[in-house]
């Protein structure tokens, strides 16, 4: 990603991570799925980052 376009990003990258994070360990997901519901979750979650920093 060239610099000029890469501003911020890595806030956008880092709240998405740590705030998914912290749903999964003591938030309201929590509980809620198996850790292959997580992992599915989880690459959703990347993966609409990854789409939204493009």
């Amino acid at each position: 990603m060239a610099r000029t376009r890469r501003r911020n990003a890595e806030w956008v990258c880092w709240s998405a991570v740590h705030g998914f994070a912290d749903l999964a360990t003591s938030g309201p997901l929590r509980g809620m799925m198996d850790a292959d519901g997580l992992d599915e979750f989880s690459a959703q979650l990347v993966a609409g980052v990854v789409k939204g920093i493009r």
